[in-house]
Formats: C-alpha cells, structure tokens, sequence
C-alpha cells in the first residue's frame, strides 16, 4: 500500500515495512513508489507478507472487542464523574 502521510493510515502502514507514506500532494514521491513496486516483484511480495501478518496479529476479533469495550468503559467513566461533579457543585445541582 501506499498512503498519505494523513488521516488514521500511517497508524497500521509503516513506511517500508508494509507499504510506503508519502508527503500529501507529493505526486513525484507517488509516481516514484509506483514504478518501484511494479519493477519489484519481490518487494510487492515482502510488503505484502509483513503486512498480513501485522493484521492477523493486531486485528483479531478479539481485540476489537477489547479496544470496543476499553472506549465505551472510558466514555461511561467519564460520564459518570461529569454527573458526580454536577451533583455537588452548587450552581448546577
């Protein structure tokens, strides 16, 4: 893969590892990397094995589950001392 260095995707693309990041807008960077995976057959392949391997390790149904559960927790906690806290100040109870 290639992406942007923007947004959520260099979080799971490493640079070199899995794929390629380039700068936004770099269309000279872009058409570079493109050349480079279609002559290299062996890297498309390495890039391709590392990065299925980050996900089958990383993505599993069973840490979404436990990231899901770890932000809704967070959200609820959060919640809950914000109605603690309105409870015993004396303008907003």
């Amino acid at each position: 893969m290639i992406v942007t260095d923007s947004g959520g995707m260099p979080e799971v693309i490493k640079d070199g590892v899995n794929g390629f990041v380039i700068g936004k807008k770099n269309y000279q960077e872009l058409a570079q990397r493109c050349s480079q995976l279609l002559k290299d057959g062996e890297l498309r392949k390495e890039l391709g094995e590392r990065g299925r391997k980050i996900v089958e390790e990383g993505f599993t149904d069973e840490r979404m589950v436990k990231d899901t559960l770890r932000v809704y927790e967070e959200t609820i906690s959060g919640y809950t001392a914000r109605k603690e806290e309105r409870k015993h100040h004396p303008v907003l109870a």
